[in-house]
Formats: C-alpha cells, sequence, structure tokens
C-alpha cells in the first residue's frame, strides 16, 4: 500500500455549499501536493506555504475538506 496521499488544493478560493452537483470548491488555479499519511497539521501548513510562495497560509487554522468514494461498488439498499 501506498503510504502517501494526493491533495488538491483549492487556495484564496470559494466554497459553494448547494449546488445540483452537491459541493463545489473554485479556484484559478489549484494545487496537488503529495504528503505523507503521517503528517502533521503544522507540517501541512508549511508544505502549503512553499507550495503557494505565500505567507498566509501560516494562518490557517481549519482545513475543509472533502473525500471523493467510488460508489460503482456499492450495493443499494433492500
Amino acid at each position: 500500500m501506498d503510504d502517501r496521499v494526493l491533495l488538491k488544493v483549492y487556495y484564496f478560493g470559494q466554497i459553494l455549499l448547494q449546488t445540483s452537483e452537491g459541493v463545489k470548491f473554485i479556484c484559478e488555479n489549484p494545487l496537488d501536493i503529495v504528503i505523507p499519511f503521517t503528517i502533521s497539521f503544522e507540517e501541512l501548513k508549511g508544505v502549503i506555504c512553499e507550495k503557494i510562495k505565500s505567507e498566509m497560509s501560516r494562518k490557517i487554522s481549519y482545513i475543509p475538506y472533502w473525500c471523493l468514494v467510488d460508489s460503482s461498488n456499492l450495493k443499494p439498499n433492500m
């Protein structure tokens, strides 16, 4: 099993909560970051700051997230 995960970071963007597709993230330049599973919150903030080259990420206190689920293998409840 791989010990890393790919994150798509939408920084300085918007989150639209009630759309026809559910939640929608909007950002002009989303960023892909590969991180280990065992990264601390402080380390994650540092990686984000380094990748976007901004001091703003040092002020991160909350990271909303969305986890994709493969529904092709789900069985309907009967």
